[in-house]
């Protein structure tokens, strides 16, 4: 029936937002030294652990954006930037800006483009 499908949608749609959530929150686990928040020393190893070295202006930029100005990443923060970045609607030729980021930091080091 149509109403079967409706509510077959909805679930499938919640079970996909469930592990969406569970992969942010092991990805936030694995960085977090506390398991609690992620900290701006904690950015630098994720970071450098993809292969970029961000600058001081880098960092500062990141951690505000995120940290919602207090320089502590805790879940919340960490999930809204995942959704902001997920729900953004890119034009076919301009990359959003985290990508934008990633790839002016590559270029800086002699590296190309970042394939994220």
């Amino acid at each position: 029936s149509k109403e079967f499908g409706k509510t077959e949608g909805k679930e499938k749609s919640k079970e996909l937002s469930a592990e969406t959530e569970k992969a942010l929150r092991a990805a936030f686990k694995k960085w977090s030294l506390d398991k609690k928040t992620i900290g701006r020393t904690e950015v630098i190893r994720a970071l450098r652990s993809a292969g970029t070295m961000p600058s001081e202006e880098d960092l500062d930029s990141i951690m505000e954006g995120i940290s919602q100005g207090n320089g502590k990443i805790d879940f919340d923060d960490w999930q809204k930037a995942h959704t902001r970045k997920t729900s953004r609607k890119k034009k076919q030729d301009e990359p959003d800006a985290a990508t934008a980021m990633e790839q002016s930091l590559r270029r800086k080091r002699g590296n190309g483009p970042a394939n994220l």
